[in-house]
C-alpha cells in the first residue's frame, strides 16, 4: 500500500465537511449524493483482514494518516454474559481494515489515531463500541461524530442505519439480520460476514458530512459537542445482580409463597452460575423452565431425569447443583 501525506482533519460539528453540498431531498438529489451512487454502483467495497505483522504496519500508517475514519465493531451479547467483542471494523478514505480482536495481538497501531485530534472519528450509534474498545483495549477516543446522535438532535424519526442512509442519502441499504446475528467468534468468519462486516462503515462519512451540514445550518453545533463528549467517555460497566429481578418472571405470581422462594434461589444461581461461566443466562436456565423447577416439591436428580424439565445433558451437568437450591431452607 502507498503511503499518503496527511491531511488537515475536520473538526467534528466546526468546519465545513468537504464535498457536502446539500441534504438529500426525494426528487433533488445533490450532486455528491449522485456521485455517492455513482462510486457505489461502479465498485466493491474493498477490505483487508489483518492477519500479519506486515498488514498491521500497514493498517497502522494508512489510518494515522487519515484525515478521518469511519468504526464498528461486532459483538456477542446474545450468548456471552459479558458482551464479547468479535471484530473491529476501520475504513479509511483507500481501504476498509477487519481488525480481529480475538487473535491474541493487541492492535496497538490503533491507539495514536483513536485518541488524536486530528483524526475524525464516526460511528453510528457508537456507545458500546467505545465501551467495548476501551475495556478490552483501553482506547480512548477524541474528536468523535456519531450519526445515530446527530440524526436524534435533528428530529429524525427512524434513527437505523439503513433507514438514514435512505432517507439522506437516497441509497438503498437493507440490513441482512441473519448475518447480524450469526456467531461472529468462530474463525474463519464466512465471506457473508466478512463482506457485510465492511459494508458497515461503507456509507457513514457520506452521512456524517450530511448530517454536519444539517446540524450547522440549525445552530445545533453546541448540543453536538455535548452529545458527541458524552460518547466519547462512554465507559464498560459490569451487569449489576439485582435480587428482586425474579419478580417480572412470568407466572412468579402464580407460585404459592415457599414456591417464590425457591424461583428466588435458582434466579440468584443462574446469575452467578451464568457469570462464572460467561453464558448468558437463558443459555443455563429458560425462566420457564425456573418456575417448573420451582414447583417441584422434594426434588432430586432422578426427579428432575423423569420430569425431563431440562435435557438429559443440562441435567447431568447441573442437576445436583439445582436439587442442593431446591432443598435449602
Amino acid at each position: 500500500m502507498t503511503g499518503r501525506s496527511p491531511v488537515s482533519a475536520p473538526s467534528s460539528v466546526d468546519k465545513p465537511p468537504p464535498l457536502a453540498y446539500c441534504s438529500y431531498h426525494p426528487g433533488r438529489k445533490s450532486q455528491y449524493v449522485q456521485r455517492t451512487e455513482r462510486t457505489v454502483m461502479e465498485s466493491e467495497t474493498g477490505w483487508i483482514w489483518v492477519d500479519t505483522p506486515k498488514k498491521r504496519q500497514e493498517a497502522g500508517r494508512d489510518i494515522a494518516s487519515s484525515p478521518w475514519i469511519a468504526l464498528d465493531t461486532e459483538y456477542d451479547s446474545f450468548r456471552y454474559f459479558r458482551d464479547k467483542l468479535c471484530l473491529i471494523q476501520v475504513k479509511t478514505p483507500s481501504m476498509t481494515y477487519l481488525v480481529d480482536p480475538l487473535d491474541g495481538t493487541p492492535p496497538e497501531y490503533l491507539t495514536k489515531p483513536f485518541a488524536s485530534r486530528e483524526v475524525l472519528k464516526v460511528f453510528h450509534a457508537g456507545d458500546n463500541d467505545i465501551r467495548l474498545l476501551h475495556r478490552d483495549f483501553g482506547f480512548t477516543f477524541r474528536n468523535v461524530f456519531d450519526t445515530y446522535r446527530a440524526a436524534t438532535l435533528l428530529g429524525h424519526q427512524n434513527l437505523s442505519l439503513a433507514a438514514l442512509v435512505e432517507e439522506c442519502l437516497g441509497i438503498p441499504f437493507p440490513k441482512r439480520k441473519k448475518v447480524q446475528r450469526s456467531i461472529w467468534d468462530v474463525r474463519p468468519l464466512s465471506e457473508e460476514q466478512l463482506a457485510y462486516a465492511a459494508e458497515d462503515t461503507r456509507h457513514l462519512i457520506p452521512l456524517y458530512e450530511i448530517l454536519s451540514v444539517d446540524i450547522r445550518e440549525k445552530g445545533l453545533q453546541e448540543d453536538a459537542k455535548r452529545s458527541f463528549r458524552e460518547i466519547a467517555a462512554a465507559r464498560w460497566q459490569e451487569r449489576p445482580f439485582r435480587p428482586e429481578g425474579y419478580r417480572r418472571i412470568q407466572g412468579v405470581w402464580e407460585l404459592n409463597g415457599p414456591q417464590r422462594e425457591r424461583l428466588k434461589r435458582l434466579y440468584a444461581w443462574r446469575w452467578w452460575k451464568s457469570k462464572q461461566m460467561d453464558r448468558s443466562p437463558f443459555m443455563l436456565l429458560s425462566s420457564q423452565e425456573m418456575v417448573a423447577l420451582a414447583s417441584i416439591e422434594n426434588p432430586s436428580v432422578e426427579m428432575l431425569r423423569r420430569r425431563g424439565i431440562l435435557s438429559p445433558e443440562r441435567t447431568g451437568r447441573y442437576g445436583a447443583d439445582l436439587v442442593k437450591v431446591l432443598r435449602e431452607a
